[in-house]
């Protein structure tokens, strides 16, 4: 499927690209709007043929694969075979291409994206970790999360009785807290704490106290 894509004031200044013709540039462009979120897209000169230049009949599959070449040559497409699939990726992807809402449509299934990318820019590593930050699906969203809960777990007993303790609530509070949260591995109706300073927050705004015993029924609740 055909995507819109950016194409940076940059382009036209980089010595690269200056290396390859003006037919290998077009092709260049063509390619990115043919792949897919990550970066890849399918190695065949009649399927990119068909895609990039449907109406201009002096273009053969012959002159399209010597541009592919010329790109391949100065290393802005790198030709890599997944699953008995022969692909193209885009080396520069991570740098220039951001994508915001990201399909899960690839041709590159995402439990092997990350050692695809690895592996395709193994010569290139300071082009892995910007791939990686800017196009793993959720990579990014799940390292934050686990440095939270790893955060929310290192917590002592003390900081949370303070914690209380500045909001108006009670030490007993802090102590309810640290117990209830200690009991259930840190968990919230299965999900794990990442800001328990939130928890006590709402818990204070409600009014509610759990030192008070006619009101703990409602832990599971508020928790």
């Amino acid at each position: 499927m055909a995507r819109n894509r950016m194409i940076k004031p940059e382009f036209w200044s980089s010595e690269t690209l200056m290396r390859v013709s003006l037919q290998s540039r077009l092709t260049f462009i063509g390619v990115w709007n043919f792949c897919d979120d990550y970066g890849f897209c399918l190695d065949n000169d009649r399927s990119l043929l068909g895609d990039i230049f449907p109406l201009d009949p002096n273009i053969n599959e012959k002159k399209l694969r010597e541009w592919i070449k010329e790109l391949i040559q100065e290393k802005l497409l790198i030709p890599i075979t997944y699953k008995n699939k022969r692909l193209l990726f885009v080396k520069g992807w991570g740098e220039h291409q951001t994508v915001q809402h990201k399909s899960k449509r690839s041709h590159v299934e995402s439990c092997d994206l990350e050692q695809v990318i690895k592996d395709s820019l193994k010569s290139h590593e300071s082009l892995v970790s910007i791939y990686l930050d800017s196009h793993a699906p959720k990579r990014k969203k799940k390292e934050k999360e686990e440095r939270e809960i790893e955060k929310a777990k290192a917590s002592s007993e003390d900081e949370i009785i303070s914690f209380c303790l500045e909001t108006g609530l009670l030490k007993s509070d802090g102590e309810y807290y640290w117990q209830h949260w200690i009991s259930n591995g840190w968990m919230n109706n299965g999900k794990p704490i990442k800001d328990w300073r939130a928890c006590i927050r709402k818990w204070k705004n409600l009014n509610y106290c759990p030192s008070q015993k006619n009101q703990q029924s409602n832990d599971q609740d508020l928790f």
